[in-house]
């Protein structure tokens, strides 16, 4: 209740943050799994080197992403029937995903002109309401140009000085920040949030402060049973997904 959307048009989200480690995937599947709780329509595209999309869901199928890229550098004109044939379902949750590539150079074989093919792919399908993408760490031209064809960039951070000096690199990089939202993963009230000067000077505030949720982290340590109820008891972590939904969608 409360989350609602009226324009039919695909929203693209990609969640990226230069920061290793700071929770961009369980936030990424979270927001999903999330607007399938309220019917909405919606694909988990993990775009990631090395993915874990086993660890949250069945993939034990012959197609997977490798097939959908193959397509996307014969620049297939059927692109959108090929998609909902390679597509994977999480019963459960309705949530539709692939499964990871074959290998990692299917990924790094890309270069900007299928990347952009890609997105505006995407953006034309009417199968989806809203498309969450999840991104490694690193940055190169591909992901430039995933974030530029974002309708929204979802930014985790920490709260120390690495996440700042790295945030800082990442925005040097970046000419235009309109469509970018920095939120604060793992948040402790007892630390001091460090932010860097680009991020004050564009004015630039965090739109989110998701809490460190203790039992959230017990169940990535443990890596047991992280499928799509990985949200069922943590309830910190999961009233900072929905607060961060309101205000994005």
């Amino acid at each position: 209740p409360g989350i609602q959307k009226s324009n039919k048009e695909v929203t693209i989200t990609t969640v990226y943050s230069p920061i290793g480690g700071i929770g961009k995937t369980s936030i990424a599947i979270a927001l999903a799994l999330t607007l399938c709780k309220i019917s909405k329509r919606v694909l988990y595209f993990n775009l990631e080197d090395i993915q874990s999309t086993p660890a949250f869901f069945d993939c034990t199928c012959s197609r997977n992403l490798s097939d959908l890229l193959y397509f996307v550098k014969d620049r297939n004109d059927k692109f959108q029937e090929k998609l909902q044939s390679i597509v994977l379902k999480d019963i459960s949750s309705g949530l539709d995903y692939f499964g990871p590539v074959d290998s990692v150079l299917d990924i790094e074989d890309l270069n900007s002109e299928d990347t952009k093919f890609l997105m505006e792919s995407l953006q034309k399908t009417n199968s989806y309401e809203y498309i969450i993408i999840d991104l490694s760490s690193r940055f190169n031209s591909n992901y430039n140009e995933i974030l530029s064809k974002s309708s929204k960039v979802l930014i985790p951070i920490g709260q120390n000085k690495l996440s700042s000096v790295k945030l800082d690199n990442l925005l040097r990089q970046m000419d235009n920040l309109n469509n970018f939202h920095f939120l604060i993963n793992k948040y402790r009230e007892e630390n001091d949030i460090i932010l860097p000067q680009r991020l004050q000077s564009e004015k630039k505030s965090i739109i989110q402060n998701i809490y460190y949720d203790a039992k959230l982290e017990k169940v990535n340590a443990e890596q047991d049973n992280l499928d799509g109820s990985f949200m069922k008891d943590t309830n910190v972590f999961n009233r900072g997904i929905e607060e961060l939904l309101r205000k994005i969608i």
